[in-house]
């Protein structure tokens, strides 16, 4: 299934569903969505984030699937403590790990990660 928003595509895959913003050439920007993962409620279903209160297996089944599907290695993706705060912080390396709430990058193959409600 393929559905569009705007500037927003809707993708599903596998049963899995994802938002892409193909507006960018040479930019990749990605939005999963709650739909196609193995999480029980209240996190269900495609849960990505751990830490809050889902089984660490359940979340480390749904980011292979959701990075599998949308070809994003994991190991390549730097993800925000979020602090509510002003903070932007410039990505150089997989290695960082920053806090605050915006990043920036010019590195290649870097993807910057951030949770975010729904």
């Amino acid at each position: 299934m393929k559905r569009n928003f705007c500037f927003w595509e809707l993708h599903e895959v596998d049963g899995l569903a994802y938002l892409d913003f193909a507006r960018w050439p040479g930019v990749r920007v990605l939005y999963s969505t709650r739909v196609g993962g193995i999480s029980y409620p209240p996190f269900d279903s495609l849960n990505l984030h751990y830490g809050r209160g889902d089984k660490k297996q359940h979340v480390r089944e749904n980011r292979q699937k959701f990075f599998h599907v949308v070809e994003v290695d994991e190991q390549r993706i730097v993800f925000t403590k979020q602090t509510h705060s002003e903070t932007i912080n410039i990505i150089r390396s997989c290695s960082d790990a920053p806090q605050g709430d915006g990043m920036i990058t010019d590195q290649r193959q870097l993807f910057l990660g951030i949770f975010t409600a729904d």
